[in-house]
C-alpha cells in the first residue's frame, strides 16, 4: 500500500520562482510585468498551500521511514531558501553594490519579505507540528534566527553572569560556563540541538540561582551542571581538580578514601535530565566522573596497603594527567592531511555518515604542535592540504621508503 502514495517535492514552484523570477537581476521586471500586490498573493497562497500538502501527507498510508526523510528535505531546503532571501535582503559587502536596486525599489524588498513570511510559515508548522521528524542534531538554524537567539542568549548570559558573580562561584567555573554560551553565540553556524542545548543550560541555571539560601555555591552550580549532562572536557577537568585539591588537603588515608567515596555517592544522587547533554558522542559527565574515582579509589587503596595511615599527596598532580591526550609531532594542516590519506587507504574505514564522529575523535583525543586542543570542524577542513603541506608528506613518505629498508635488513 505504501508504494501507491504519490509524494513530491512540494517547495518546487517557489524554489523555482526564488532562482528564477524573483532573483536579484529579475525581481524587478516581475513585479513590473505581475504587480506587487498580485505576486503578494500568490507567494502566500502557495505557503498555504506546502503546508497543506505536508499536513495531509502526515495522514496518509506511508511508512514514518519515508515520511520522516520527506520532511527533514523540506525541513532543509525551506532552511536554504530562507537563508538566500536573508542575503537578498541584507546583501554582504561583496554583494551590496552590485544588488544595491533591490533596496532603491521598496517594492523588491516587499516581495522578498513576503517570500520570508511563507517560508517561515512552512518552517514554522514543521518545527511545531511535525517536530518528531526533525533533524535538530545536525540541521542547522536559519541565518536570521541564529543572530537573533545568539543576541538573546548572550543578554541573558550577561544577567547569568552577575548572578554567578554575586554568589562567588568558583571564577574558572564561571569562565568555562560563560566561554561555552559565547562560543556558541559566535558560531557562523548554530543546530537546532546545540541552541536548544544551550537555552536550556541557561535556564536552567538563572533558575537555581534564585534561592538565596546559603549552599556550597560550586558544588550546588557543579550539580546542575552535571544534570544537564554538561560532559565538555573542560568541565570534566575542572570537577577532577575541584575534588582532587580538596582531598588532597586530607592528612590520612581514611580521610581521602572517604572523600572520595563521598563524591561517589553524591554523584548518584544527582538526577540527569534524560536526552540531553553537550555533545551526544562523549560519554556523559557522571560516567566520566564516575570512572576518575573509581581510578583513585583504587589507587589509593593500592598506595596505603604497607602504611595505611599515610596520607596520598599527588592527587592534584593525577587529576590533571587523566585526561590524557596522544601528543603528536605534527601541525593541524598535518594531522589534516595524514587522516585523509588514510581514509583514502581504507586503513581508518569510515561508515557513510560517520565522518563527524571520525573527526571528533581525533580532535578529542590527540594535541598538535602549538595547540593543546583542536576542533573537529578545523581538523575536517585541513583534510583538503595545500601544497606546502603536500611537498611535506612527500618529504615524509621518502623517510618511510628509506626507514623500511633499514628494517628489512636488521
Amino acid at each position: 500500500m505504501h508504494s501507491q502514495i504519490q509524494t513530491r517535492f512540494e517547495l518546487s514552484h517557489l524554489e523555482q520562482d526564488l532562482h528564477d523570477k524573483l532573483s536579484p537581476g529579475n525581481i524587478s521586471q516581475t513585479i513590473q510585468a505581475e504587480g506587487t500586490a498580485g505576486l503578494k498573493a500568490a507567494i502566500a497562497a502557495e505557503g498555504r498551500r506546502i503546508s497543506t500538502a505536508l499536513r495531509e501527507l502526515t495522514c496518509s498510508n506511508i511508512a514514518e521511514e519515508l515520511l520522516g526523510r520527506i520532511i527533514r528535505t523540506h525541513q532543509r531546503e525551506t532552511i536554504k531558501m530562507l537563508d538566500n532571501v536573508y542575503c537578498y535582503i541584507n546583501p554582504a559587502e561583496a554583494a551590496a553594490a552590485e544588488n544595491r536596486h533591490i533596496k532603491e525599489d521598496p517594492r523588491n524588498t516587499e516581495i522578498y519579505q513576503a517570500l520570508k513570511a511563507a517560508l517561515r510559515h512552512i518552517l514554522s508548522y514543521i518545527e511545531k507540528d511535525l517536530h518528531k521528524y526533525l533533524d535538530r542534531e545536525h540541521q542547522q538554524l536559519p541565518e536570521s534566527e541564529r543572530q537573533a537567539s545568539a543576541r538573546e542568549m548572550m543578554a541573558d548570559r550577561n544577567i547569568l553572569w552577575a548572578k554567578l558573580k554575586a554568589k562567588q562561584v568558583d571564577e574558572q567555573l564561571v569562565h568555562l560556563v560563560l566561554e561555552h554560551i559565547a562560543v556558541q553565540c559566535s558560531r557562523a553556524t548554530l543546530t537546532y540541538q546545540a541552541q536548544d542545548y544551550t537555552r536550556h543550560l541557561q535556564r536552567h541555571l538563572l533558575q537555581a540561582l534564585k534561592s538565596n539560601r546559603r549552599k556550597d555555591w560550586d558544588k550546588k552550580i557543579a550539580a546542575e551542571l552535571i544534570s544537564l549532562n554538561f560532559n565538555k572536557r573542560s568541565f570534566f577537568t575542572w570537577c577532577r581538580r575541584y575534588m582532587a585539591r580538596e582531598i588532597d588537603s586530607y592528612t590520612d588515608s581514611t580521610a581521602q578514601t572517604s572523600g572520595f567515596s563521598w563524591y561517589l555517592k553524591a554523584l548518584k544522587q544527582i538526577p540527569v535530565i534524560p536526552k540531553t547533554g553537550y555533545k551526544s558522542g562523549r560519554p556523559g559527565i557522571r560516567k566520566l566522573l564516575n570512572s576518575y574515582i573509581g581510578v583513585e579509589l583504587m589507587y589509593l587503596s593500592g598506595r596505603h596497603k604497607d602504611n595505611p595511615e599515610a596520607a596520598v599527596k599527588d592527587l592534584k598532580e593525577r587529576a590533571e594527567k587523566f585526561d590524557y591526550k596522544l601528543p603528536l609531532n605534527l601541525t593541524v594542516d598535518q594531522l589534516g592531511l595524514f587522516v585523509e590519506l588514510f581514509i583514502r587507504l581504507d586503513i581508518f574505514p569510515v561508515e557513510k555518515g560517520k565522518m563527524k564522529m571520525t573527526m571528533e575523535f581525533f580532535a578529542e583525543n590527540v594535541s598538535t604542535v602549538g595547540r593543546s586542543s583542536i576542533s573537529a570542524v578545523s581538523l575536517n577542513n585541513k583534510r583538503r592540504p595545500d601544497s606546502r603541506t603536500i611537498a611535506w608528506m612527500r618529504d615524509k613518505v621518502k623517510g618511510i621508503e628509506g626507514l623500511l629498508e633499514v628494517m628489512e635488513g636488521e
